[in-house]
């Protein structure tokens, strides 16, 4: 059966890459010496297999060299990343350029003596012995990939030819939280695909063409990758980088941990294609043979374990832990899973009430924008609602409350239809020192219009990390104000966006974050319905493009208040008692 062959084949190549670090981990410390026939192979990274008794371990007991080989398994566990292959590599060169100074000559005639070589044996699979555990999130992707395989009905010749293709093109799709960064990780380790892979995130190409490939030891293959989190909603943008990455003339792998929201012009031309669904009871409980020796023998429920993440099966199964406790705990992370969705469910279908009206609150990677959205409240006849904050009883606005009351007028004009939305003024940036009320403005404009306010600001937008998930609360933030339009959307700590100019490796991430702010902002223009108010600390810092006309062309300065805006700002808080007050003063 090809998925049972598949499945072990991807084992054995997790305990093949994992015996090689601990190899390369006993020669960078000086347990094992590699031998001159051997040197150039294991300076590229690859696994020789020629050795000799270390420097480290020359003249010591048996027992004192396994306790060596724990301590340095120990230290090879605690460092060990993808990242810094780079690091042992070249601590590894150094160590046995020290080692055959020392006496090369000697080493290599004790090395050719039965009783060392015995020994240098011995301590090779006490090395091997001790590597690192497979992981259970690793051995479960492998699993989930095998059995798409076996069931995509593709012989094992087609599935091949497909990808012997100088530049394929292939996409995986899993229902499994943590799926694509494991995957990404098979990659790079060589355990999917014949040697290590270098990849490069699709989502940062330009049409510049350059291209950061991660490090990896001795890359056989260089590809990009696309994931699909990192992926905005925007169809054309997501053709425009693969695009990119077409003409790069590199294989193109499109990884999706949420089903099937691979790009459509990708899955279309995609030579292989795997659907890997989700986690079934019989790859946990081949995970848990595979990274503990045995399964436990009573039966997971089907709906526990479709909801499971990687991250549940390594909190599960891990070394040292039994069977038995490893199951109860996969069942109560599922139940845990499903109570938590149930919630959320509940959460997404009921706001909740605040005294400024109703607020929803979305938060998370790729869940919405992330902003707060307001109802605009109406001043009732009860003494506090004097309070209540809107554009007509604010003082100290200037040239902004004039806009705002302009704007009044013309949008009850649009509402009419006797105006159109483009022959009004409907964007302003607002700047000044902190505690001027550029945010108090943008709520009192919410009462004073009387619409919604969507209220966000660019850390907001940036929270997530991932630029795929930036653009996308971006985007977001405009169609949730274009849904309940008229609207306003305010944008706070707008300078954060920063310009487009080089800022290093990084240049291509605030490039595109400028970007999409210029074309939500001519969105904004071409919508009719959405206002813009944006805030600033510091205009000098905010890309000159999105202050062009069109854009957040109306700008005004909000500076501390003088003394009538003082004035009017306690007279709005005390009222008849203003004059009272003023006149109990000293002379």
């Amino acid at each position: 059966m090809m998925e049972a062959r598949l499945a072990r084949f991807f084992v054995r190549r997790l305990r093949r890459r994992a015996t090689s670090e601990a190899v390369h981990d006993a020669v960078a410390s000086g347990i094992l010496r590699v031998l001159p026939e051997d040197r150039a192979d294991f300076e590229s990274g690859a696994s020789p297999r020629a050795f000799a008794v270390g420097p480290l371990v020359a003249g010591t007991s048996a027992e004192e060299a396994l306790r060596m080989i724990r301590r340095s398994s120990a230290a090879g566990r605690a460092r060990r990343s993808d990242d810094n292959a780079d690091f042992f590599r070249t601590t590894s060169v150094k160590l046995r350029n020290e080692a055959r100074r020392a006496g090369e000559e000697a080493s290599q005639a004790e090395a050719e003596s039965p009783r060392v070589e015995h020994q240098a044996r011995a301590l090779l699979d006490a090395v091997r012995a001790s590597a690192m555990p497979l992981r259970a999130g690793d051995v479960a992707a492998a699993l989930l990939v095998a059995q798409a395989a076996g069931k995509s009905g593709l012989p094992p010749a087609e599935i091949a030819a497909a990808l012997s293709m100088l530049s394929p093109m292939v996409t995986l799709t899993a229902e499994v939280e943590g799926f694509e960064e494991t995957v990404l990780g098979l990659l790079a380790g060589g355990v999917l695909a014949p040697g290590r892979v270098a990849v490069c995130e699709g989502s940062e190409l330009s049409r510049s063409g350059s291209q950061r490939f991660s490090r990896a030891r001795d890359p056989r293959w260089h590809a990009i990758v696309f994931k699909a989190s990192e992926l905005d909603d925007d169809g054309d943008w997501r053709e425009r980088q693969l695009g990119f990455a077409a003409e790069s003339g590199y294989p193109i792998v499109g990884i999706s941990e949420r089903g099937p929201v691979i790009p459509e012009v990708l899955r279309r031309v995609a030579a292989v294609h795997l659907d890997c669904g989700s986690l079934t009871p019989d790859i946990v409980m081949n995970t848990m043979l595979v990274v503990l020796g045995s399964r436990h023998d009573d039966h997971l429920d089907p709906e526990h374990t479709a909801v499971l993440a990687l991250s549940d099966l390594a909190l599960a199964i891990r070394p040292g832990q039994s069977p038995a406790r490893a199951f109860a705990l996969l069942g109560d992370l599922g139940r845990r899973r499903i109570r938590a969705k149930q919630e959320t469910r509940r959460a997404g279908s009921a706001g909740h009430a605040t005294a400024g009206g109703l607020v929803k609150r979305k938060t998370g990677r790729g869940s919405g924008s992330g902003a707060d959205v307001i109802q605009p409240r109406m001043p009732g006849s009860t003494a506090t609602d004097r309070f209540l904050p809107r554009i007509e009883t604010l003082a100290g606005y200037g040239e902004a409350a004039e806009w705002a009351m302009s704007l009044k007028e013309d949008l009850e004009l649009w509402r009419a239809g006797e105006l159109a939305w483009s022959e009004m003024s409907t964007r302003i940036l607002l700047s000044g020192p902190p505690g001027t009320g550029k945010t108090l403005f943008a709520r009192a404009l919410c009462n004073t219009l009387q619409v919604p306010l969507v209220a966000t600001s660019v850390a907001t937008w940036l929270e997530p990390g991932y630029l795929g998930d930036a653009l996308r609360r971006m985007s977001a933030t405009f169609a949730e104000a274009e849904a309940m339009k008229p609207a306003i959307v305010f944008i706070d700590e707008i300078d954060g966006i920063g310009r487009r100019e080089r800022r290093g490796e990084w240049d291509q991430y605030w490039t595109s974050i400028v970007n999409r702010g210029l074309e939500l902002l001519d969105g904004a223009v071409k919508t009719p319905g959405v206002i813009v108010v944006a805030a600033t600390n510091n205009a000098q810092a905010i890309d000159p493009a999105l202050l062009r006309s069109g854009r957040l062309e109306k700008h005004v300065d909000i500076p501390p208040p003088g003394i009538a805006a003082l004035t009017g700002i306690l007279r709005h808080h005390l009222g008849d008692d203003l004059e009272t007050i003023a006149a109990s003063a000293a002379e």
